[in-house]
Formats: structure tokens, sequence, C-alpha cells
């Protein structure tokens, strides 16, 4: 219980949104152009929702954080994957795709474990950047 009052919710949060607001029209788009076989708009937006999105959420959250950059990154991820389950069952009740429970669990997954690999990112930004500041100047 200790490490949920030690996240910082307003990086993590910000982080999420920024992962909603990169992933959600690329699903829209994904979504639009995923019964054309000549278009490859499709695995762009696939390559966005599942790897650039939660990557940059994942730095976000995670940024300036040096004891739980990991942690950071999961929640921000799992947040950001919030808005892949809202698209997927606004398919469901509006449209004619019907939202499949593995895939939506394996995309949960890869967001959180993208998520905690921006987190490290951020984490490993954060000491070169602390390395480079106490270095002795010539």
């Amino acid at each position: 219980m200790n490490r949920l009052r030690a996240v910082h919710w307003r990086n993590v949060l910000i982080g999420a949104l920024v992962q909603a607001v990169i992933a959600l029209p690329a699903l829209i788009v994904g979504s639009a152009v995923n019964g054309g076989d000549s278009s490859n708009a499709a695995v762009v937006a696939l390559v966005l929702v599942l790897f650039v999105a939660p990557f940059i959420g994942g730095a976000i959250a995670a940024m300036d954080e040096r004891a739980t950059p990991y942690v950071h990154g999961a929640i921000a991820g799992a947040i950001g994957w919030l808005a892949i389950v809202l698209h997927a069952l606004g398919r469901q009740l509006f449209g004619n795709g019907s939202p499949n429970a593995a895939t939506l669990i394996a995309t949960g997954i890869v967001n959180v474990s993208v998520g905690m690999l921006g987190g490290y990112f951020s984490f490993r930004r954060l000491l070169r950047k602390e390395a480079s500041d106490q270095s002795p100047r010539r």
C-alpha cells in the first residue's frame, strides 16, 4: 500500500492521456482501413497502438522518477490500455465488430510491458543527466 502512495499520479495520468491521444486516432484509422487489402495503414496503426503510444506514455509517466520508474510506466500503460478496451466496446455497441477477449488481454500485456520499457528509458535518461551534471568541468 505504501508503494501506491509513492506514485505520482499526476505524471501517470498525463502519460496515460498521451498514450490514449496517440492510440485512439490510430485505432480509428486502423479499424476503418482494416478491410482494405492494399493499404498498410492498419499495420502502422497497430505499431502505434502496441508500441509507440505505451512507450511514450510510460516514459512521460516515469519522468524524474528515480525510485519507481517501472511502476509508473506500467500503471500508465494499463490506464492507457483502457482506451483500447473502450474503443473495442464502442465498436461492439455501435458498430459491427465484437471484441476478442484474448486479443484485448494480449494487448494489455503488451501495453503494460512497453510502458515499463518507456519507464526504463526515462530512468536511464535521468541517470545520464545526473552523471553529466556531476562531471568535473575543465
